[in-house]
């Protein structure tokens, strides 16, 4: 004899649903069997079990009340959601890396032109000024000011560009938190004591 802890366990045998993780989809359709004597089959997820006859209008009740075929398209509609905000996700990081790549570069250039500065004002501060590297050390300076321009521009688009991309994958992200609340919610009679206290199950 086997005993469950409750019969919604027995019927379903999916895993606890926590709001932090993402649901598991419904298990394959229990199937009732007659067959003569006091117990009919019950087949779940390729098992058998015996089960006495006077709980077969219980069985069938709960059954209609898990509404699996509803059940499994709304996993379905929630699994092709979590596929589009796999690919939002994607898009998103990729928005991300790239303006991390830019912040950094600007970083760089930056840290490099004042220190360029640094070394300016003292090369013009020694009693012997050598105008070769006074020369040198102004066109590095004018340099890596046009490369600090363009890297603050480059910085500015992909900051603009991650905005857009957060913007755009708001709607996708909503979808697929309805897709979650409405799996969630139609396997709500799971989360509902059974009316059994327990439910005697023999595998054949």
């Amino acid at each position: 004899m086997k005993a469950l802890p409750s019969l919604l366990f027995g019927l379903l045998a999916i895993l606890p649903i926590a709001r932090a993780a993402d649901p598991d989809p419904p298990q394959t359709l229990p199937l009732i069997y007659e067959q003569p004597g006091p117990n009919f089959i019950l087949r779940i997820d390729n098992r058998r079990y015996q089960v006495p006859n006077e709980l077969k209008e219980a069985v069938a009740r709960l059954m209609a009340s898990a509404n699996y075929p509803r059940t499994k398209l709304i996993y379905d509609e929630y699994k092709r959601a979590l596929g589009e905000k796999a690919k939002a996700d994607a898009t998103l990081n990729k928005a991300e890396q790239q303006l991390q790549r830019a912040t950094s570069r600007t970083e760089r250039i930056r840290a490099n032109l004042a220190a360029l500065r640094n070394q300016l004002i003292l090369a013009r501060s020694t009693s012997q000024i050598e105008v070769r590297q006074v020369l040198m050390l102004q066109e590095q300076i004018l340099h890596e000011t046009s490369n600090l321009a363009a890297a603050e521009a480059q910085e500015d688009r992909e900051r603009i560009h991650l905005e857009e991309a957060r913007h755009a994958n708001e709607p996708t992200m909503q979808r697929t938190e309805k897709a979650k609340d409405d799996y969630i919610r139609a396997l709500g009679w799971r989360c509902r004591p059974a009316r059994r206290s327990e439910l005697y199950l023999k595998p054949t």
